[in-house]
């Protein structure tokens, strides 16, 4: 609901294009530093990086006992 009201209602973005262009503009006048070409825009980023490396060092294991579990409380214990 607050995204919908901010692109569609607000007089200072009103729509996704509108956010575009204020973040190209913002990320000319202060660029980000560690983001491909200092943008805001971008998925290539150091922190990015790392965010995703532990998403998947942390998550895959607690998926596979969580799903594991499943199996053993259907078929029973697998001895």
């Amino acid at each position: 609901m607050v995204l919908f009201t901010a692109y569609a209602n607000s007089d200072l973005i009103g729509s996704f294009r509108k956010m575009h262009d204020l973040l190209s503009i913002a990320t000319q006048e202060n660029p980000v530093a560690g983001n491909a070409h200092g943008s805001y825009l971008t998925m290539r980023s150091k922190n990015g990086l790392i965010f995703g490396v532990i998403n998947v060092v942390g998550y895959v294991p607690i998926l596979s006992i969580r799903n594991s579990s499943r199996l053993t409380d259907m078929r029973g214990p697998i001895l």
